[in-house]
């Protein structure tokens, strides 16, 4: 985007995936997210600030994503060294703080249509933790995972005050991450945008004890304020 801005998103994702946390020399389980430990995602906030200029922008984003569940386990299961006994009730919470610095470049760039590349630097900084009924305690493991990625991304002017754009972006390191979107933009006033899309994420970490892979995809509003 050319110029100097804000941004804020309203995300509502459905959360799938897995994590195993090892600790205490012992392998854990595999659990599920949602099936075992039920957990279930708070609508996601962004905020992202931007300066472009010819061809050319530069954007800062931060979110910070919480997902909660309380599910009584059906089997035994291990997390961090600890066994979890069967019937007992789970209290499960994950949390993430993702920061996004992006970088892209227009190949094409006319009021009709907009083709361009991207360069990302994300850093996801989580952590997940337990606790039961039996076991109070509760049991926590963090991570962090630097991830440079790269993308596309496209955007399509229809009318004076109305644009398609999309754009897709993927990278690994000591994660792996991909992410696309899609969405339709109403500018009704200069300097004005209003966004409403579909966003998906995946993220894959493979650090020390943890082994995660989250899948959250839903659609989302936004707003776009210009200086």
């Amino acid at each position: 985007a050319a110029g100097l801005g804000v941004r804020g998103y309203y995300w509502t994702p459905a959360v799938s995936g897995d994590i195993r946390v090892d600790g205490n020399g012992l392998r854990g389980d595999r659990l599920d997210l949602s099936g075992t430990l039920g957990l279930e995602s708070d609508p996601v906030t962004t905020g992202e600030a931007y300066i472009g200029a010819a061809n050319q922008n530069l954007s800062l984003a931060y979110a910070r994503a919480r997902c909660s569940g309380r599910r009584t386990l059906d089997e035994g299961m291990r997390f961090d060294g600890e066994f979890y006994q069967p019937r007992d009730t789970l209290s499960s919470r994950l949390l993430l703080t993702v920061y996004d610095l992006s970088y892209g470049y227009s190949l094409i760039a006319t009021p009709v249509i907009e083709l361009g590349v991207l360069s990302q630097a994300k850093f996801i900084d989580g952590s997940m933790s337990v606790s039961s009924a039996m076991k109070p305690a509760r049991r926590e493991k963090s991570f962090l995972s630097p991830i440079p990625m790269l993308g596309v991304n496209l955007r399509l002017g229809i009318l004076n005050f109305l644009e398609i754009s999309a754009a897709a972006s993927g990278g690994y390191a000591q994660a792996r991450a991909f992410e696309g979107r899609a969405e339709l933009v109403f500018k009704p006033v200069a300097l004005v945008g209003l966004h409403g899309g579909y966003r998906a994420q995946v993220f894959t970490v493979d650090q020390d004890q943890v082994r995660f892979k989250l899948n959250n995809s839903g659609p989302y509003l936004a707003l776009t304020l210009g200086f």
